[in-house]
């Protein structure tokens, strides 16, 4: 009898086709692309920051297409197959890295599919957990796949919640995962471990993390509370900081409505202020390891307190109170605070506040992201801050501009002054300049004293604390209103009489600066310009301008709208009623188009050749509202630019780093210390071409080449009195210019700062006899020697020889240049203030005791 033997045999895979099919649609599909994108880049003149835009995808190639409307068998296919090709195997990775590039849009479509709901079957989830551990026994090619880790396991975690893991799938994954925790951490990978910790049923980890400073102190903060409700905030913030996305869902919203219903609005906003107040706790100075395996300081916030003041910024949101916005603007300020070396402190928090602050559509959380557009420098976060701002502007309906001026706040000022009580002492805050807020006590009997009395401290310290905060908040409104009305400059906006009044003259706060300032009052057949003085608006003859129709339309004068004479009749007024204006307003420098860039048509050479000192042109670019990014040894080019929206264009100016040989230009951030600069353009806004520039409005050309003069006049290394003596990053071979920059013609911004010496210089007794204005110099007699002060640089020459005295001005608070009280007819000129002191300290130089100026001098010390 012969017997028979029962043999397994493989059952024939059905989908096996299926997947060629796929796998032979996807390689098509990227042929398509590849063939779709070299076209386009064939076109000629196509600009590099368009071609992005222009790039082939999925929807546009006809396999990508077809792949995309395919049955769910089909896409559950092409999401195995797109894997295979994008994670590769221990055979295949040769061929996968000389393939790389061409699987790029396969990995954009297959993400695309990832996000749909997919039809797996438990087969295919084990072969995809399978071949992610496969791989990841070489962790980096996980960073570097061409579709990201998350969206494969949210995809499976999608599906894992109406079906169970197999053995199978459930060990591959947990393959996956000790070979990630092992690894150096990036935030990708971090994210995935959570997914993978989901997936896996891990048990959950807090919603904070106490090694950062930040977490630290919650945990204190919840150490501190009573047993019977540490474990209800427990909870609380495990809810909030389970946020899903950037942003939040209705689901979320409606938890969170709930959750704070059940603990309570008031308390609940109580805690989240004490909350948010943690990331402006002292630290604790010390380190912690991240999951990417480096050590960072204890101020940086961690990856899950990150998500916990997300959650919280976004809950905070939901709230109408006054006191959240202040808490999250506040918040943004200090996770937007840089560590040295590393970064922001969490850009992801940070970010956050600024788009719960624009999501809460008030007017005190406008107010919050106006303080960060003025506060915040880096481009990325004023990005956000910008984007934020339109939102706000859009739930509201209004255009940017009116948002701007009707959630200016008044800070509770009367007259100027705030007044708060304190038992029997009363305290003042008094708005003194531009941004300077002084603060006194009155005592019962109406005495002033300066410091806080000693009653008021022991038993009203919270409130004393409170009215300091008050006192730095109003101090931050006035530099915001002021920078905001010097940027009206720009752009003929106008207002009816009523709402100027309103927002402008009649209002608390602005009226600091708008009754300083001169304004244009027109009709249909009529212009006038008025200051305000003694409760009226009057002319530059002091008459008064009478009543004005409600019709009338008012703007910012710009003394490019009126002639020689007529500014200089605003300039007599000013001195005659010692009014200093917020910034120069009067005594503007205005730049009107030369023959020269008439011939050149659509740029400017104006202030072209100069070097400047790159990171003095950042922050200046940061402070103008031009955006500007370091340049270094691996990038040469990065242009300064100033978006001028309400007229539709863009202005330029070209700079690049200067590369000496001996690597004496870079900072040991390989960041170049010196720029040159070339042209001044102007470009339409949307197409980027050229605008000729008697195409621009004269105001706007003004004000963008005033600007460009404050660059060249501040961050050239002629401004540096000690860049000639040399030291590390000195240039050699441009000492040359260092001397015409010093000495040389002057600018109209040192043109200006002239005529107003000849104004203000003879009403200073102890220069009377002992100064002359001088072409370029104002020349001053001491009692040793005599000197020149170049006005545009304040760099100085002694006679007779013009030898150099290097004298350089302290730049703490007590080393404030000194005028003497001298009446300054506009603020912001610091370059003026420098050689007033100047001219002061070397009037009387045989008074000086500074060694290192006695020196120069040649006196003995």
């Amino acid at each position: 009898m012969t017997s028979k033997h029962v043999v397994d045999r493989p059952q024939p895979d059905p989908d096996a086709a299926l997947r060629t099919e796929a796998l032979y649609m996807l390689n098509r599909y990227s042929h398509e692309i590849a063939e779709l994108r070299a076209r386009r880049l064939a076109v000629q003149d196509l600009q590099f920051d368009s071609m992005l835009q222009r790039m082939a995808t999925p929807d546009e190639a006809e396999h990508g297409q077809a792949l995309l409307d395919g049955g769910p068998e089909l896409q559950v296919a092409a999401v195995r197959a797109g894997i295979g090709l994008c994670y590769p195997n221990r055979s295949s990775r040769q061929e996968w890295y000389s393939r790389y590039y061409d699987l790029l849009p396969v990995g954009e479509l297959v993400q695309r599919l990832l996000r749909r709901k997919l039809q797996y079957s438990e087969a295919d989830v084990v072969w995809i957990a399978q071949r992610l551990a496969q791989v990841n026994e070489d962790w980096q090619l996980l960073s570097m796949a061409p579709i990201s880790l998350r969206s494969v396991l949210r995809s499976i975690e999608r599906w894992s919640r109406d079906h169970a893991l197999s053995a199978e799938a459930t060990d591959a994954l947990a393959t996956l995962h000790d070979n990630l925790r092992r690894g150096h951490l990036d935030s990708e990978a971090v994210r995935a471990v959570e997914l993978l910790d989901t997936l896996l049923g891990h048990a959950a980890e807090e919603a904070w993390d106490a090694r950062d400073d930040f977490g630290g102190a919650l945990q204190q903060w919840l150490d501190a509370q009573p047993a019977a409700s540490r474990s209800d905030w427990t909870e609380a913030l495990a809810r909030i900081g389970a946020l899903p996305g950037a942003r939040p869902t209705k689901t979320w919203l409606a938890d969170i409505a709930a959750l704070t219903e059940a603990l309570g609005r008031d308390v609940f906003v109580a805690n989240a202020i004490d909350w948010l107040a943690l990331l402006h706790g002292p630290g604790r100075n010390s380190e912690y390891k991240r999951p990417d395996g480096y050590d960072y300081p204890s101020s940086y916030i961690a990856d899950r307190n990150a998500d916990l003041l997300k959650g919280l910024a976004w809950a905070c949101s939901t709230i109408s109170d006054e006191r959240l916005p202040v808490a999250l603007g506040d918040a943004a300020l200090a996770c937007y605070k840089k560590i040295p070396n590393i970064g922001a402190r969490s850009t992801k928090a940070g970010n956050a506040c600024v788009h719960a602050l624009a999501a809460s559509a008030s007017m005190p959380a406008v107010a919050q992201l106006q303080r960060l557009a003025q506060r915040v420098k880096l481009a990325s976060q004023r990005k956000q801050i910008d984007q934020a701002l339109a939102t706000a502007a859009d739930e509201l309906g209004l255009d940017a501009g009116d948002l701007d001026e009707i959630s200016v706040q008044s800070h509770g000022l009367v007259d100027g002054r705030v007044t708060r009580t304190f038992g029997d002492f009363t305290a003042e805050l008094t708005v003194t300049g531009s941004d300077s807020v002084d603060l006194h006590w009155r005592k019962p009997d109406g005495g002033v004293q300066k410091s806080v009395p000693a009653a008021v401290k022991r038993e009203h310290a919270s409130e004393v604390k409170a009215l300091n905060r008050e006192r730095k908040e109003l101090r931050e409104a006035l530099a915001v209103q002021r920078m905001r009305l010097e940027r009206l400059m720009l752009f003929e906006r106008a207002w009816p009489l009523a709402t100027w009044r309103e927002r402008y003259l009649d209002h608390p706060l602005v009226s600091q600066f708008a009754r300083r300032l001169i304004w244009a009052f027109e009709t249909d057949d009529s212009t006038s310009l008025g200051c305000w003085l003694d409760g009226e608006l009057v002319g530059p003859d002091d008459e008064p301008l009478g009543p004005l129709v409600p019709e009338t339309q008012v703007r910012l004068w710009h003394p490019i709208e009126s002639d020689a004479a007529g500014v200089l009749g605003w300039r007599d007024w000013l001195d005659r009623q010692q009014r200093t204006q917020p910034f120069k307003q009067a005594h503007r420098e205005i730049y009107v188009l030369t023959d020269a860039e008439r011939e050149t048509a659509t740029y400017s050479n104006r202030f072209a050749a100069h070097v400047l000192r790159q990171h003095q042109l950042n922050a200046l670019c940061q402070e103008r509202g031009w955006s500007y990014q370091l340049q270094g040894a691996w990038d040469s080019f990065n242009v300064p630019a100033l978006e001028l929206s309400e007229v539709g264009l863009r202005a330029e100016y070209w700079v690049e780093g200067i590369d000496a040989e001996d690597d004496s230009g870079l900072s040991h951030a390989y960041i170049y210390l010196y720029v040159s600069t070339d042209q001044v353009r102007f470009a339409d806004a949307q197409s980027g071409a050229s605008v000729s520039l008697d195409e621009v409005p004269p105001r706007v050309f003004s004000e963008v080449m005033r600007d460009v003069d404050l660059f060249v006049g501040v961050a050239s290394v002629g401004a540096d009195p000690h860049w000639l003596d040399g030291g590390p990053g000195r240039l050699e071979g441009y000492q040359g210019y260092w001397w015409d920059v010093s000495f040389g013609d002057l600018t109209a911004r040192a043109e200006v700062r002239r005529d107003t010496l000849a104004r203000l210089l003879p009403r200073m007794a102890k220069l009377t006899d002992r100064w002359t204005l001088d072409g370029r110099f104002l020349r001053v007699r001491g009692d040793l020697r005599s000197y020149k002060i170049h006005l545009g640089s304040g760099n100085i020459l002694m006679e007779p020889n013009d030898e150099y005295l290097c004298i350089v001005p302290g730049r703490s608070a007590s080393n404030t240049p000194r005028s003497d009280g001298l009446f300054l007819p506009f603020e912001g000129d610091q370059t003026l203030a420098v050689i007033l002191s100047k001219a002061l300290m070397l009037a009387e130089d045989t008074k000086i005791n500074d060694p290192t100026i006695v020196r120069q001098i040649g006196r003995a010390a």
